[in-house]
């Protein structure tokens, strides 16, 4: 009787270690999943956050501002100097850039206030450069230049005194909507007016000369684009939800 209890406890001695063992190992395999999760969730961020950069920087990062400069004022005003030979800011667009590489608010501010800069000449700069790089209705770069921090006054003074051809902007903008897919001249001169804000007169003329360029190419989508002549009308109450997406922040 008594071997029989012996073996029975040593039965359950080792039942228990086993259990003991199968459990740390579940609280390891815990650990580790919590631990590998972790790591794709910040190289998701990471990933992420490097594509949002490429897309909307227009300008190449200065060397000297990549390879680091001092967290303080004297190292942000600098960094400012160092940004302002390569591209032209707002006062807010400026304080955003030099936060995203590693200067604090205070600093960034202080360089702000202190570099010299005319912001109404940058607004300028900004309007020309936007122009250049993307394609803009007047109202819309109005409102660009509104996003990166200038009062409705300030932008709209800086469109004024920028010259642009808005016939070649809409004309660039409806180029970009035919990269997507084909559309009817109607319906591409309603978008270009809801969407971009164009007025009819540059509308039409963005639309005629995309259209005549797209059907005279040699593009390899042409045999299926519709008809130039087919027109869809188009609701602009969808289509004026698109225009959020289509702002640059530069960086």
């Amino acid at each position: 009787m008594k071997k029989k209890i012996a073996l029975i406890a040593g039965i359950l001695l080792v039942i228990g270690f086993i259990v003991s063992i199968l459990a740390l190992n579940r609280i390891d395999d815990s650990d580790t999943k919590e631990t590998n999760d972790t790591a794709e969730t910040v190289s998701s961020v990471s990933d992420t956050d490097n594509n949002t950069n490429t897309e909307n920087e227009i300008e190449p990062i200065p060397e000297q501002v990549q390879s680091g400069i001092e967290d303080s004022k004297e190292g942000a005003l600098e960094a400012a100097k160092l940004l302002f030979e390569n591209h032209p800011y707002s006062y807010n667009t400026l304080i955003e850039s030099l936060k995203r590489r590693g200067f604090s608010y205070e600093n960034c501010k202080y360089a702000a206030d202190n570099c010299g800069a005319d912001w109404s000449e940058q607004a300028i700069l900004l309007a020309q450069v936007y122009t250049e790089d993307w394609y803009y209705s007047y109202s819309g770069l109005i409102a660009q230049l509104e996003f990166d921090g200038y009062s409705h006054d300030e932008a709209k003074t800086a469109v004024d005194k920028t010259e642009i051809d808005w016939n070649e902007q809409a004309y660039k903008s409806a180029k970009n909507f035919l990269k997507e897919q084909s559309y009817g001249y109607d319906m591409l001169v309603d978008m270009l007016e809801n969407i971009d804000g164009f007025t009819k007169e540059q509308a039409e003329y963005g639309a005629d000369k995309a259209l005549d360029e797209y059907w005279n190419s040699d593009s390899d989508t042409q045999s299926e684009a519709m008809d130039p002549s087919y027109a869809v009308s188009i609701s602009s109450d969808n289509l004026v939800e698109l225009d959020s997406d289509m702002q640059i922040i530069i960086d």
